[in-house]
């Protein structure tokens, strides 16, 4: 789910109880890939629209944020 679209949910919501989840696969590489490769060939229309360009700045002014906060934006 993009970044922004979970940002939405949780914007738009109030609730006691998060229920929107992301999750990480995690293991030796040689596992974690095939699945990686799927989920990267099934969210290829992504990259044609731009989204991917924006979900990488939005992740990126996240990271700034937390290091640095917002000093230099």
């Amino acid at each position: 789910m993009a970044n922004s679209l979970t940002n939405h949910i949780v914007a738009c919501t109030r609730s006691p109880i998060p229920f929107v989840l992301k999750y990480t696969p995690y293991g030796a590489l040689g596992e974690v890939i095939p699945y990686l490769s799927r989920r990267a060939i099934e969210n290829k229309s992504v990259l044609g629209s731009g989204r991917a360009t924006r979900e990488r700045k939005e992740a990126a002014l996240v990271i700034w944020k937390k290091l640095f906060g917002s000093v230099g934006l």
